[in-house]
């Protein structure tokens, strides 16, 4: 199974059934290795692409239905912030620099991007070195180019847009055409819980709005989010609060009635059978900081489920497997398969954030 590790990709690839690993940072170097997790068997295969891209972490990445292909974007290695862009074709099992015409992004990680139904991708925020980022740009992956939201470039805290933060969470709600940001760190390094959405449906005139949400999480950064194809939720777990500490709980956010409800508390037992067989039933997998969460739609066996991996828990690293019902409203998780045993070393993984919704696929970072 991988090493263990931070700030990796992990993508949900619809077209093959299967997730897609790559990179991350070990607590020494960058990684640029390649795995891909087989759904049905539970199987971690290594794979060796002809062409790869270079060592990095804290990319920010998703699956486009359209071209059939997960996309990376940025990262950064230890010393090099990158603003590149690559592509993975699953049949191939191969990656291939992208080229991208015009201006982007400038080099930066912690950057938040969702898909609309039409398969435009809006990424907002992120940083570097030096600066933490409000700017908000829109991805074509069919011409391969970046145009940067009208309106949304100012870098101090304004009026117009979310004021700069990274690691923040969302997703994106079909039915209202809005590209929703929630959360993240701040450029002095304070917790964020405010909610913004970005209006998609005109091209080219993209409006941001602040929401006004009564019942919320209390301020989160390094938290993770993941949504359905098509759906109008989102869900949020993990990651630390303004005091550092783990959180325990899961939250569902509504597109529709922009409301948060508290799905999952840390009293909660609920608990199911495995929906890939007659595995263990344990107890929930929380508290831990940011594990990675995702979208399983489209797999037979866990149709309309969401799955979490590894994080970081008091005995140390994870990288265990885990379903979440949604159709529970008190939550049900079951446990998959326990990878940890398989690698234990002394460097944490924390799987950061970035889930990204389109008709077909969703990812996260990891």
């Amino acid at each position: 199974s991988p090493s263990a590790r931070r700030d990796a990709i992990l993508v949900y690839l619809s077209a093959t059934g299967k997730v897609l690993l790559f990179g991350g940072w070990n607590g020494t170097t960058a990684l640029n290795d390649t795995w891909e997790f087989n759904t049905d068997t539970r199987v971690w295969t290594q794979i060796f692409p002809s062409t790869t891209p270079p060592r990095r972490a804290g990319s920010t990445y998703f699956y486009n239905t359209l071209a059939g292909a997960a996309f990376m974007f940025g990262g950064n290695d230890g010393t090099t912030y990158y603003n590149d862009m690559w592509r993975y074709n699953p049949g191939t099992q191969n990656w291939q620099s992208v080229f991208i015409s015009g201006s982007k992004p400038v080099g930066r990680v912690g950057s938040f991007a969702s898909q609309t139904t039409d398969g435009r991708i809006y990424f907002f925020g992120g940083r570097n070195a030096t600066q933490v980022f409000n700017d908000t740009w829109m991805y074509s992956a069919l011409t391969g180019t970046f145009v940067q939201v009208t309106g949304s470039g100012c870098t101090t805290n304004c009026t117009s847009s979310p004021s700069p933060r990274a690691f923040a969470i969302g997703g994106f709600i079909p039915l209202t055409s809005e590209f929703t940001v929630v959360g993240g760190i701040s450029s002095i390094g304070t917790a964020q819980n405010d909610a913004w959405t970005l209006n998609t449906s005109i091209q080219g005139s993209e409006t941001w709005t602040q929401l006004a949400i009564g019942l919320n999480p209390d301020a989160f950064t390094y938290g993770t989010s993941g949504q359905s194809p098509s759906s109008s939720f989102f869900y949020f777990v993990g990651g630390t609060n303004t005091n550092s500490a783990p959180r325990t709980d899961v939250w569902r956010y509504s597109g529709i009635t922009k409301t948060w409800q508290q799905y999952y508390t840390s009293t909660d037992t609920g608990c199911s059978s495995s929906a890939f067989g007659s595995e263990r039933c344990s107890a929930p997998p929380f508290p831990r900081t940011s594990p990675g969460f995702f979208s399983l739609s489209g797999v037979p066996v866990v149709p309309n489920k969401m799955a979490a991996f590894g994080g970081v828990v008091a005995t140390g690293n994870k990288k265990d497997f885990w379903i979440l019902d949604p159709g529970s409203v008190s939550g049900a998780w079951s446990l998959v398969g326990d990878f940890t045993a398989l690698d234990v070393t002394n460097t944490r993984l924390r799987p950061n954030q970035v889930a990204l919704a389109s008709n077909a696929g969703v990812a996260v970072r990891w």
